[in-house]
């Protein structure tokens, strides 16, 4: 029987494209992403819930 490593799994999206926020924000709402982190030039990132 396999050993199961982890109870819960996180999936992570990368977008280098030039979509607008508003558009990130529904394409992860329309499959059911419940956080974006946003990170900009300088590494700072920022944490939404959707």
């Amino acid at each position: 029987m396999p050993k199961i490593l982890r109870e819960s799994a996180v999936r992570v999206e990368v977008e280098l494209g030039q979509r607008h926020p508003e558009e990130i924000r529904q394409y992860g709402r329309d499959r059911r992403i419940g956080q974006i982190v946003w990170i900009d030039e300088t590494g700072e990132s920022a944490i939404e819930a959707l």
